[in-house]
């Protein structure tokens, strides 16, 4: 739901509502959605306009420095700056580290397959040590809620990339 600024004439105030859920729900004429609130209106010289608000000189946060380092090199000191100030603003955009994931619950997300058959591949055979590190990272993501157990007719098997870490992606050969 939105904000909505209603004068003190008005006993009623339109609202923009919006469903992000899958369920259809009708609101029921008279049904109290929100509370009015009253605010103390600052005179015109005391509002500022938001492109007059500015962070000049945040400091950049620890875990952009090696962006803001490697982004720099060729820019002027004023674009520095700027720089300095667009990853201060969207500084929690960024992941901090390997397990800040982002995430929504907004949209859902599915592959219309029609009426293909089902592709199901057999696991690739791997070491004991790597099958080992498999299984301790699809329980790290799986615990994080990256990933949900499936029973499912498609399956690719997880093929380990070697990084920093193992990490799983998939192997999408066959259904492409």
């Amino acid at each position: 739901m939105g904000n909505s600024v209603v004068t003190n004439g008005n006993k009623a105030a339109t609202v923009k509502v919006i469903n992000v859920l899958d369920t259809k729900y009708t609101l029921a004429k008279g049904r109290i959605i929100g509370q009015c609130q009253s605010v103390n209106v600052l005179p015109d010289r005391q509002i500022k306009k938001v492109s007059q608000v500015s962070v000049k000189n945040s400091k950049v946060p620890d875990h952009l420095t090696d962006l803001f380092d490697r982004s720099k090199t060729n820019l002027s000191s004023e674009q520095q700056d700027e720089l300095r100030d667009l990853l201060y603003s969207y500084r929690d955009t960024f992941a901090k580290d390997d397990d800040d994931l982002g995430g929504t619950n907004v949209v859902k997300h599915r592959i219309n397959t029609g009426n293909a058959r089902p592709i199901k591949q057999a696991p690739c055979r791997q070491t004991l040590a790597k099958q080992e590190a498999e299984e301790k990272e699809v329980a790290r993501i799986l615990e994080q809620g990256v990933i949900s157990l499936s029973n499912s007719p498609w399956a690719s098997p997880t093929v380990l990339v070697q990084r920093k870490r193992f990490l799983p992606p998939t192997s999408h050969c066959r259904l492409n």
